[in-house]
């Protein structure tokens, strides 16, 4: 069974300057996502995407091997269950 991850219906973003903020309207949390993350958050954002689809994104536009952008997701992934869902 492969996972899929999308963005949890909760959160809500903005774009501020360079930056990217996310409102938790479940705990009133802000978060601010650094450049890397920001794309991840917009990849997934409206439509599900497996581990692999990241990863493949991530290093086409990052000069990244995939074994090291599949390390970085899964940790981004791991650390942010309040923004990402998985199915």
């Amino acid at each position: 069974m492969t996972l899929k991850f999308t963005v949890q219906k909760e959160i809500f973003d903005i774009d501020l300057e360079d930056k990217k903020i996310l409102l938790d309207s479940n705990s009133g949390r802000y978060i601010e996502l650094n450049s890397t993350a920001a794309k991840i958050f917009e990849f997934v954002k409206n439509d599900e995407k497996t581990t692999e689809q990241i990863t493949n994104f991530i290093c086409e536009n990052y000069d990244i091997s995939s074994e090291e952008a599949s390390k970085e997701i899964d940790s981004l992934l791991k650390k942010s269950p309040n923004i990402f869902s998985c199915s």
